[in-house]
């Protein structure tokens, strides 16, 4: 889960990096010509905008299928926790209640 996580918090600054080396060899691209093309500048740009896309598309995913395991990570805990709760009073002596159907989660 932890390369779930790092993938997910990272992607987005992959993105920006794509951003602004695309902005970059855009102006550099202008200033090597010595005049300003609209279509090198909008390629350039647009070449910019698809790595920040790229970026948030790996991204958001990647939080949430993270954010879906993590959550039934904590479901199992809890299960396996109530379900050994009874054995582990009844090791202790204490009085065992009785168990409580629990809501789905």
């Amino acid at each position: 889960m932890s390369v779930i996580a790092t993938i997910g918090s990272n992607a987005p600054y992959v993105g920006l990096l794509g951003t602004v080396l695309g902005i970059m060899l855009t102006f550099s691209t202008i200033g090597s010509q010595g005049y300003v093309d609209a279509t090198g500048v909008m390629f350039g740009l647009a070449l910019a905008l698809k790595a920040t896309a790229i970026g948030l598309v790996v991204a958001i995913p990647s939080i949430v299928f993270h954010n879906y395991l993590v959550r039934k990570v904590k479901v199992a805990l809890l299960r396996w926790d109530a379900l050994n709760a009874e054995e582990d009073q009844k090791k202790d002596g204490d009085v065992v209640p009785k168990p409580v159907k629990s809501a789905r989660l």
